[in-house]
């Protein structure tokens, strides 16, 4: 797997998101896994079917969801933006575009 992103995720969690897999085929993952690292347990999330899959795309947290932004898909270059919040799925956020900041 390349060009995944990896946040900390609340309650001593690590959150990767997306990125390539090189075998059987180069395929962009919309995957979403949650690693504990307390107790070394995986957890998948299937709520992803509306988020394309992507590498290359910035992630991070705040006010306590993750936040997605571009990517990837070896065809397509992405500009949409998507918030993500544990235990309630994958939210594509709306924004004017333009210059000057976002205006969601």
């Amino acid at each position: 797997m390349d060009g995944h992103s990896i946040i900390e995720y609340p309650e001593n969690k690590l959150c990767v998101f997306g990125g390539f897999s090189a075998k059987p085929f180069c395929k962009s993952l919309n995957y979403l896994q949650f690693y504990d690292l307390t107790d070394g347990s995986v957890k998948v999330d299937n709520s992803h079917i509306d988020v394309p899959g992507r590498a290359y795309h910035t992630a991070t947290l705040m006010k306590g969801k993750m936040w997605v932004f571009g990517g990837v898909d070896g065809e397509t270059r992405f500009d949409d933006f998507w918030t993500y919040e544990y235990g309630q799925g994958w939210t594509n956020l709306q924004f004017k575009k333009g210059p000057g900041v976002f205006n969601l």
